[in-house]
């Protein structure tokens, strides 16, 4: 997943730059976005909303990774979290753009009155650098299809 600089998009930015975001989105899904037909216009409709927040980081003029987040919130405790939901990035990255980028992130997430931030992940990479940074590889998400 590409962060290095994150720079968070308007709405203008993300809809101008929708096919490219589809693309990068679409292939880095969570497991928890499976089997929805019709989420890619949902999360369109909550990117412009703000309700997602889209970050790219660029390199010569070219959108070298994308991350999704969203802010969530237990309803039983009031503790609201950082989720990103979904990462890509179009070549290798640097520990120091990871760490440049998780930086960010932190200072986004503190804003909006976040504890943590989370993520949910099937790449060993990903989770190793998450773990260097101080946080917690505790948790594997499952699932089960209940059918039709």
């Amino acid at each position: 997943m590409g962060l290095g600089m994150l720079v968070r998009l308007t709405k203008d930015q993300i809809v101008h730059q929708w096919d490219t975001i589809k693309v990068a989105v679409r292939e880095s899904l969570p497991p928890i976005a499976d089997g929805a037909e019709d989420r890619m216009s949902r999360i369109l409709s909550n990117m412009v909303f703000g309700t997602m927040q889209v970050w790219i980081s660029q390199e010569n003029n070219q959108m070298s990774g994308l991350v999704v987040t969203t802010v969530t919130e237990d309803g039983s405790s009031g503790i609201k979290n950082l989720l990103i939901y979904c990462g890509y990035s179009f070549r290798e990255v640097s520990r120091r753009e990871f760490v440049e980028g998780i930086v960010t992130l932190k200072k986004y997430a503190k804003g909006k009155g976040c504890s943590r931030i989370v993520t949910y992940t099937t790449h060993p990479g990903f989770e190793q650098l998450f773990t260097r940074l101080g946080g917690e590889a505790i948790y594997r998400f499952l699932t089960l299809p209940v059918g039709e």
